[in-house]
């Protein structure tokens, strides 16, 4: 994914979420932090979603639609910062 097609994205959600005053319910359905429970189903697919606790705080994500990927390796001693979820929403 390109670096602005990510930005006009994250402008989208943002732009919102505001509109909806961060009313988690009023969010389109396929936003998956209305899904951040446990048993919540990814909204693309159906399949339920995961969670694992990244810096103290607990991530749900997609195990299809977001897979781990590797990132900051050279940083002895700190395993969640070389093992990233891509796109989590935590």
């Amino acid at each position: 994914m390109q670096l602005s097609h990510l930005i006009s994205i994250i402008k989208e959600v943002l732009r919102t979420s505001i509109s909806v005053r961060a009313d988690f319910d009023r969010l389109p359905e396929s936003y998956l932090l209305r899904h951040r429970h446990p048993g919540g189903r990814c909204p693309r697919d159906g399949a339920l979603l995961r969670h694992k606790k990244l810096g103290g705080r607990t991530c749900y994500y997609c195990p299809e639609h977001q897979r781990l990927a590797d990132s900051g390796a050279g940083l002895p001693g700190r395993a969640l910062m070389r093992k990233r979820l891509t796109s989590c929403i935590c």
